[in-house]
């Protein structure tokens, strides 16, 4: 995977004084920076979690941007809050209920999880005469919390920029499509898009860190996997970037997040949604 180079960011400019407050990061051999406006960096976080202090400009989520020619945007969280009015623990017990209820024993693990995705990718190994099932079920309670799904700020801006300036935008997510579909409906997104590319239904061993669904939605933006960036909240994204051979921008909106998604592969490191608008501008 193409990363930005230490020797292209030395020496160029701050292109951050257009972004009030922003405080940016980018990753490289050393370890995740972090920036403050203005576009001096901030801190190093080195891979082991240590901090240093430096005052280096760097220009490098723009150079990710000039780059590449589409957008791949994880959908909970770049994107909304799926199970914000849902909770994913209740949906989680639902799923254990649901063995309960089919004559199936949990292991202890798996009686402790709270995500139903966790839930999901384990039944392939206890219970995998369950999956479609299981699958069925997930589908039904995502697409009920499509309803009361709360979107990330800053993301419609994104969208508008990425249209303006000729960026194909797809949605690749562990998430079912009709719930990411129905999500984009109900906010008046769907125009916005270029394709959905969901969980593979059936199939939990090709959900990302695997590649597949980002090589999809590198067919379905036309372009090849190193003119893509993939944008998300999690290491499994930071992770099926690197599987494909795209880049990667890690939303950190939760306090270390930073160094988990660098240590995962990310190649820029952002809190805000919000702050992506202006980067694409700059990067015409």
């Amino acid at each position: 995977m193409c990363r930005v180079s230490w020797t292209r960011m030395r020496g160029t400019r701050a292109i951050l004084q257009w972004a009030s407050k922003a405080r940016l990061g980018f990753r490289g051999s050393m370890g995740v920076f972090r920036l403050a406006h203005g576009g001096h960096l901030l801190s190093r976080v080195a891979p082991h979690g240590t901090s240093m202090i430096s005052t280096l400009p760097t220009d490098a989520l723009v150079e990710i941007f000039r780059q590449t020619r589409a957008v791949l945007l994880d959908a909970d969280g770049p994107v909304c809050r799926i199970f914000a009015g849902l909770p994913a623990p209740i949906v989680a017990d639902g799923l254990k209920q649901l063995f309960r209820e089919l004559g199936t024993e949990l292991p202890p693990d798996v009686g402790s999880l709270d995500d139903p995705l966790k839930v999901l990718r384990r039944t392939v190994d206890f219970a995998p005469e369950l999956v479609d099932k299981v699958e069925a079920a997930i589908i039904a309670y995502e697409i009920q919390a499509a309803d009361s799904a709360e979107i990330t700020p800053g993301v419609g801006e994104l969208l508008v920029a990425c249209a303006e300036t000729g960026r194909p935008v797809v949605i690749v997510s562990n998430n079912s499509e009709p719930a990411i579909k129905k999500f984009l409906g109900r906010a008046g997104l769907a125009e916005e898009v270029a394709g959905v590319v969901g969980r593979p239904v059936g199939n939990p061993a090709e959900m990302k860190p695997h590649p597949r669904s980002v090589l999809r939605a590198c067919e379905l933006a036309d372009v090849q996997p190193d003119e893509a960036v993939l944008i998300g909240d999690s290491a499994f994204d930071m992770e099926a970037a690197v599987n494909a051979g795209a880049r990667s921008i890690a939303y950190a909106d939760e306090e270390g997040k930073d160094v988990v998604l660098a240590q995962a592969g990310a190649d820029a490191v952002i809190e805000r949604m919000a702050e992506l608008t202006a980067v694409v501008a700059a990067a015409e």
